[in-house]
């Protein structure tokens, strides 16, 4: 088996069930992830790029969000106030 990657939590999922960890990570077997989960995504995303990069946040959101083919604009909206409560 070659490790394509290691992070604590594939370590930590392999010491409490090796199988699990097959099923999660070898198998291609993985459900998509849900949808506040590639939210917080774009969001850390939009922020990295305001912070790190000097760029526009609303652009980076906007690219990441059509990126990730999310249709809720509920999730839209939310994303944005999440970001312009921080900012």
């Amino acid at each position: 088996m070659k490790l394509e990657y290691v992070s604590f939590s594939r370590l930590e999922t392999y010491l409490s069930c090796p199988q699990k960890y097959f099923f999660l990570y070898e198998s291609g077997l993985r459900e998509d992830p849900h949808p506040s989960a590639v939210m917080g995504n774009i969001i850390h995303y939009s922020l990295e790029r305001m912070v790190g990069h000097n760029e526009d946040w609303r652009k980076a959101y906007d690219k990441s969000y059509q990126e990730h083919n999310l249709n809720d604009f509920q999730y839209y909206k939310e994303g944005i106030s999440i970001i312009e409560s921080v900012i």
